[in-house]
């Protein structure tokens, strides 16, 4: 429907301004803003009728496809809300793992702990001198 809009624009640029003079048969005349005037011929006149006719179902049409964008526009700027927030969800829970990460490389191993070679060696030593003086002893 659009492009009989199109077309009918097309057909009045390029057809010439004339007086109403010049025109031969009055059903043919096209006034332009009330003062200027147009000569068309038959196939011209019809068309430019047709698409003046069908303009408010041209409207309807406008109107309905307007009402969809609008609908998806706004579409995407709520997923585009979401998408921020999930964004936003993502770096929070980067840093806590990088925090995490950090804490587990900086934390000390269990063999580490000097308390635990302090226990070992309590129970070598007790051990070791059990040993040797059972076997010196001679059991």
């Amino acid at each position: 429907m659009l492009w009989k809009i199109i077309i009918a624009f097309f057909i009045l640029s390029n057809t010439s301004l004339a007086n109403t003079d010049k025109c031969t048969e009055p059903s043919l005349v096209a006034e332009l803003d009330g003062c200027e005037y147009l000569c068309l011929s038959p196939v011209m006149a019809k068309d430019m009728f047709s698409v003046y006719n069908s303009y408010p179902d041209l409207r309807l049409q406008l109107g309905k496809s307007i009402e969809l964008l609008e609908v998806r526009a706004d579409t995407i700027q709520v997923m585009a809300d979401i998408h921020i927030n999930l964004g936003d969800q993502k770096i929070v829970l980067e840093e806590e793992v990088v925090g995490l990460r950090y804490e587990i490389d900086t934390r000390d191993a269990w063999y580490r702990s000097p308390y635990l070679w302090m226990v070992v060696g309590l129970f070598v030593g007790v051990g070791t001198t059990v040993g040797i003086t059972y076997a010196v002893n001679g059991g």
